[in-house]
């Protein structure tokens, strides 16, 4: 895998496979070396139960919701939240991380409302 800011760098397993995986409110997620993942998962179940409750997701928000998760990573937010919105767009730079979450919206069913993109400067929301 080639580092965001450093293209000529390579990434070599030596031990073990060249991702990992783990699991955040029930739903697993790939996450490869360059990719972002909150690595204290516990805290960032906290949080994120937190995020869902200030967000006041009901009825209403399944049918008319997009959710924009910016700087996506691995997809997390995004995914954890697919089922109470729309749509969910995720952006981010790193190219790992984009193609986890892609993996990751397979791996838990959500590939039906969850887009994952690149930078989203050059491309158009809606």
């Amino acid at each position: 895998a080639s580092g965001l800011t450093d293209p000529e760098r390579t990434i070599h397993s030596v031990v073990g496979k060249e991702a990992m995986i783990d699991t955040l409110l029930g739903k697993k997620f790939r996450v490869s070396p360059d990719a972002f993942f909150q690595v204290n998962v516990p805290a960032a179940e906290v949080l994120y139960k937190l995020v869902g409750d200030w967000c006041s997701f009901d009825s209403e928000a399944v049918n008319n919701t997009c959710l924009l998760d910016i700087c996506c990573g691995t997809g997390t937010i995004g995914q954890i939240y697919s089922d109470q919105v729309k749509r969910v767009l995720g952006f981010e730079l790193v190219e790992q991380a984009v193609a986890d979450a892609k993996v990751n919206a397979e791996m838990n069913g959500t590939l039906a409302c969850v887009d994952i993109r690149g930078d989203p400067s050059y491309q158009s929301i809606c």
